[in-house]
C-alpha cells in the first residue's frame, strides 16, 4: 500500500478520504478523533458530513494533510474496525 500511495500522491500534501459510518453522534466523533489522533486537526471546512438519503449512513469527505504515506496507512489502521464504520477509501 505504501508503494501504491507514493506513486500516486505528492507527499506532504493533501490526502482524501472517504468514509461511510452510521449517522450515530457517537461514531460520528470517535471517526473524527481517530483520524486526527496523532495528527493535525482538520478544519470543519475541510470535513464534509453528507446523509444518505434514509438517514441511516452519514458520508465522511475528508481532506487531511499527511507528511507521508505512511501517515495516511496510519489513519486507515486507527480507523479501521471502528464499531459504526460501513466503509472507508
Amino acid at each position: 500500500m505504501i508503494a501504491l500511495l507514493k506513486a500516486n500522491h505528492h507527499f506532504p500534501g493533501p490526502y482524501h478520504l472517504s468514509l461511510v459510518t452510521l449517522n450515530e453522534q457517537a461514531v460520528v466523533i470517535t471517526v473524527r478523533a481517530l483520524v486526527e489522533e496523532g495528527a493535525r486537526p482538520v478544519p470543519d471546512a475541510h470535513w464534509e458530513l453528507r446523509q444518505s438519503s434514509g438517514g441511516k449512513y452519514v458520508s465522511h469527505r475528508v481532506k487531511v494533510h499527511a507528511d507521508s504515506a505512511h501517515e495516511v496507512v496510519a489513519i486507515y489502521e486507527r480507523v479501521w474496525g471502528t464499531t459504526g464504520l460501513v466503509s472507508i477509501m
